[in-house]
C-alpha cells in the first residue's frame, strides 16, 4: 500500500507540473512538468530503501516528504498568482523572496493555518483510505498489482533522475548562465543552494581580491565607472541639507506616470505629474536591482547584490556614514517585519538607529487599529505613521527611508471613495490613483510643517524597483530593472541644476551622491558614482546574475559567472567583480 501511496503522490507532483505550466514562453512549458518531477527524487530514493530493507519508518518519511513537495509547490503557485502577473518564464524569479510564511499568510488569511492543516490532513486520509480500498479489493490479484505498483514506482524513480540529470545539463553546463526560475528548479538543487548559502554565511572567505587589467581600467575611466582622486571626499554644496526623507514607492515604474507615459489614463498620478514638472527629476535614471530587498541594498549601501550582504554583511551604508556624522536615521515599512526575516536582516545590512514595521507600529502607534492591506498598512496608514514619529523625535538631523506597498499585488486602495473607484476601472490603477493621492497629502503635511521643511529639507521621491507584475502598460517583454523616477522636492531647487537630469544612471549612484549633499565621505565600498559626476551610464543587476548596462548609445546584457572576452564587457564584468569577488 507504502508503494501505491507513493506512486499516486509522485504522479500528483507531475500533474501539477502539467497544470500550470501555462507560462508566455515555450522554455517554460518543457521545463516545470520536469521539475515537478524532479521534486520527488528524494522521497523515491528513500522509499527504494525501505522497499529494499522493507523499513516502514522510511516509507512514512518518504511519504512525509511527498506531502512536503506538494504542499510547498501548491502554495508557492497559489501565492503566486495571487501576489503578482500568471505564471511567467521571465518573472518567477520573484517568488524566491515571497514564499514563505508571511507571505503565506498574507494571501491565505490570519488563521490559515487552522483550515489549511486540518484540510491537508482531510486530504491524506482520503488517499490512505483509497489506497486501502484499492488494495483490499485486488483480491487475488494482489501480487500482479503489487508488480505493477513496483514497476511503476521504479519508472518514476528513473523519471525523477532524468529530469534532475536534465536540469543539471541543461542549466548548469550546456548554459551555466540560463536562469531557469524559482519553480522550475528541482528541490533537491534548491537545497544544495541553501546548503552552499549557509557554507559562505559560516565561513566567508574575506581574502578574495580581484584584480583587472590597465585596459579594462582604462574603459572603465572612460565610462565613468570609477571616481577620480578626491571624488569621495567632495563636495558640491556650501550648505549642507540637513533633513533628508526618501520615499521608496513600491514598484513605481517611471512609465507608470502619466506626464511620462500617456498609456496611462490621465488624472491617475497628478501630484506625480505636477512634481516632476516642477522640480528636478532625472529621465534615464534606472533600478539598479530588485526585487525589494535587492532595490533597498543599491539605495542604501550603493550595492546590488543583496544575497552578497545578507551571506557577509560587511559594509558601510549611508545610514551609518550618517549616523556618525551626527545624524538620526529611520527606515519605515509597511509590512510584517517576518516577512523574509527582513527585521533582522535590514539591521545588519543597513543599520538604521530605528526601525519600524508593521508589529512596530500596531505596539506603539496604532494599538486598535487592524492592517488595511494584506501585506499591512495602507499608504496613508504609513505616512501617518511617519509624520507621527518624526514631530515627536524632534530631530535636528535625520535621515528616513519609507517603503511603501499599495502598488503591490494584490493592489491596494483603501482609502479611496466608490465615486473615485468609479472614475478608474481595475485595482492596479485605483492603487495606482490611491498611492498618488496619500503621497500628495503627506507632502502637504510634511511642507506646512516649519519645523520638518525649510531650506535645508530634501524630499526624493523614487522607487524601490521598477515594475515587475501586473499590468503592461510598460510595453516591455522583459521585466529586467528598468527606469524608475527619481525627484527631488527641496525649495533649494537650484542646487540640482548642477545634475545633467538627462544623463544615465542606477540607483547605486543615489547613495554616494546623498552623502555629497550632507557632507559626508563616501565610502569605498559604494560601487556607484555621484550624479553630480561626468558619468552617464547606468550599472543594474538581476538575480539571474546577469549585468544590464545602458548608455545613451548602447546597452550591454553580460553574463557574470565566467569572464567574457570582449573587452569593454570584460571591464563591467572586472567592476562588479572588484566589488564582489566571491
Amino acid at each position: 500500500m507504502s508503494a501505491l501511496l507513493m506512486c499516486i503522490l509522485t504522479a500528483a507532483s507531475g500533474i501539477l507540473g502539467l497544470l500550470f505550466s501555462g507560462g508566455s514562453r515555450a522554455d517554460s512549458i518543457f521545463y516545470i512538468p520536469w521539475t515537478f518531477f524532479g521534486d520527488a527524487f528524494i522521497p523515491l530514493i528513500i522509499f527504494s530503501f525501505a522497499l529494499w530493507f522493507r523499513n516502514r519508518f522510511c516509507a512514512i518519511v518518504a511519504i512525509v516528504l511527498s506531502f512536503l513537495n506538494i504542499f510547498l509547490r501548491t502554495t508557492s503557485i497559489v501565492l503566486y498568482q495571487k501576489t503578482f502577473m500568471p505564471l511567467d518564464f521571465f518573472s518567477i524569479q520573484l517568488l524566491l523572496e515571497h514564499a514563505d510564511a508571511a507571505g503565506t499568510q498574507a494571501v491565505l488569511g490570519s488563521n490559515f493555518i487552522f483550515w489549511l492543516v486540518p484540510l491537508l490532513a482531510a486530504i491524506s486520509c482520503g488517499i490512505a483510505y483509497l489506497c486501502v480500498v484499492i488494495w483490499r479489493s485486488s483480491g487475488r490479484k494482489r501480487k500482479q498489482l503489487a508488480s505493477a505498483w513496483h514497476i511503476s514506482f521504479a519508472v518514476l524513480l528513473a523519471l525523477s533522475a532524468l529530469s534532475n540529470v536534465f536540469y543539471a545539463v541543461s542549466s548548469r553546463i550546456i548554459n551555466p548562465h540560463f536562469y531557469t526560475g524559482h519553480l522550475v528548479q528541482p528541490l533537491p538543487f534548491g537545497v544544495v543552494d541553501m546548503a552552499n548559502d549557509s557554507l559562505n554565511y559560516f565561513f566567508p572567505d574575506k581574502h578574495k581580491t580581484h584584480t583587472f587589467s590597465p585596459e579594462s581600467q582604462q574603459l572603465l575611466m572612460q565610462f565613468g565607472m570609477l571616481p577620480p582622486a578626491g571624488e569621495l571626499s567632495a563636495t558640491p554644496v556650501d550648505k549642507p541639507f540637513d533633513k533628508i526623507i526618501i520615499i521608496a514607492v513600491e514598484s513605481l515604474d517611471y512609465k507608470y506616470i502619466h506626464a511620462v507615459n500617456p498609456e496611462i489614463p490621465a488624472g491617475v498620478t497628478p501630484v506625480l505629474d505636477k512634481l516632476t514638472a516642477e522640480y528636478p527629476a532625472m529621465t534615464n535614471y534606472f533600478a539598479a536591482a530588485q526585487p525589494t530587498s535587492w532595490g533597498l541594498s543599491a539605495l542604501l549601501l550603493s550595492r546590488p547584490d543583496y544575497r552578497w550582504e545578507k551571506n557577509y554583511r560587511l559594509n558601510e551604508s549611508v545610514f551609518t556614514v550618517a549616523q556618525k556624522n551626527g545624524f538620526k536615521t529611520y527606515y519605515f515599512s509597511a509590512v510584517s517585519g517576518s516577512f523574509g526575516n527582513n527585521r533582522e536582516t535590514y539591521r545588519s545590512i543597513f543599520k538604521p538607529e530605528k526601525i519600524f514595521f508593521l508589529e512596530e507600529w500596531q505596539k506603539y502607534y496604532a494599538k486598535e487599529q487592524s492592517p488595511s492591506s494584506v501585506w499591512g498598512l495602507a499608504d496613508h496608514e504609513l505616512y501617518d505613521g511617519v509624520m507621527q514619529v518624526l514631530q515627536q523625535e524632534r530631530a535636528e538631523r535625520f535621515i528616513a527611508v519609507i517603503s511603501t506597498i499599495d502598488t503591490h499585488p494584490p493592489y491596494n486602495a483603501p482609502m479611496l471613495t466608490p465615486q473615485e473607484k468609479q472614475q478608474f476601472s481595475g485595482d492596479f490603477l485605483q492603487s495606482l490613483y490611491s498611492t498618488d493621492k496619500s503621497l500628495g497629502q503627506f507632502l502637504n503635511k510634511i511642507r506646512s510643517n516649519k519645523a520638518l521643511y525649510n531650506e535645508n529639507t530634501l524630499i526624493i521621491i523614487t522607487a524601490d524597483h521598477s515594475a515587475t507584475h501586473g499590468e503592461n502598460y510598460l510595453k516591455r517583454e522583459s521585466y529586467d530593472p528598468d527606469r524608475i523616477p527619481l525627484i527631488f522636492v527641496t525649495p533649494r531647487k537650484e542646487v540640482f541644476n548642477k545634475i545633467n537630469l538627462n544623463k544615465y544612471a542606477s540607483s547605486i549612484d543615489l547613495p554616494p551622491t546623498l552623502l555629497q549633499l550632507i557632507k559626508c565621505n563616501i565610502p569605498e565600498s559604494f560601487m556607484g558614482r555621484t550624479l553630480f559626476s561626468e558619468k552617464s551610464t547606468a550599472f543594474c543587476w538581476t538575480i539571474p546574475q546577469v549585468l544590464n548596462v545602458h548608455t545613451a548609445a548602447d546597452w550591454w546584457s553580460i553574463e557574470i559567472k565566467n569572464p567574457p572576452v570582449q573587452p569593454l564587457r570584460r571591464a563591467f564584468y572586472d567592476f562588479f567583480r572588484m566589488y564582489y569577488p566571491n
